[in-house]
């Protein structure tokens, strides 16, 4: 057996070659993370304040576009680089555990759209007193997953928002005057007049 001579480790591997898809791998992820985070983000923080949207729908909408340009950048900078053989497995391998976490997280992307509505349309706000499903309470706090809601007998009830988005919400406290309903009886003999 000869021994391994360091001119043929050499020669097998193109260094140059190397250094040149490394620096078009470096040049395409750069160019795509630089536009995202001098471009977009705060086209996105404009557009979002300009609407009138919660901060945390601003938070959540800048974290969500930060994953992905992330991964745009790799896949681009992978693109560039000459790999596309692996950006395809890379964008299979990405769909599929998509996938497996979207149906996983149904539940909580659910709510979390939810969330992102009730911000939105402001069917109630903090301080509000409302009825759903048999319940009532005060808001105390409107969260992207979750609305917290204490109750006439001073319990703090934690409703996902996906259940007050899908149910007839009754706000008795949204306008300026409130209207209540009183059941009372008065006798037969009595004068309706004076009563």
């Amino acid at each position: 057996m000869a021994p391994l001579q360091f001119d043929a480790i050499t020669n097998a591997v193109d260094v140059a070659a190397l250094a040149t898809t490394a620096l078009r791998f470096v040049a395409g992820f750069l160019a795509v993370l630089l536009l995202g985070r001098l471009v977009l983000i705060p086209g996105l923080r404009r557009v979002v304040r300009s609407r009138g949207f919660d901060e945390a729908v601003l938070s959540l909408g800048t974290n969500v576009l930060n994953a992905v340009i992330w991964v745009a950048a790799i896949a681009i900078g992978f693109a560039v680089a000459g790999y596309g053989s692996f950006l395809s497995a890379f964008a299979v391998f990405g769909g599929a555990i998509a996938l497996a976490v979207g149906f996983a997280a149904q539940d909580l992307l659910g709510n979390f759209v939810a969330g992102v509505f009730i911000l939105k349309d402001k069917p109630f706000a903090v301080g509000d007193w409302i009825e759903w499903g048999g319940n009532s309470g005060r808001v105390e706090e409107i969260d992207l997953r979750v609305s917290r809601v204490r109750t006439f007998d001073n319990e703090l009830v934690t409703v996902p928002n996906g259940d007050l988005a899908n149910s007839a919400v009754t706000n008795p406290v949204a306008y300026d005057t409130l209207r209540q309903k009183f059941v009372f009886g008065i006798g037969y003999d009595d004068d309706i007049e004076t009563a």
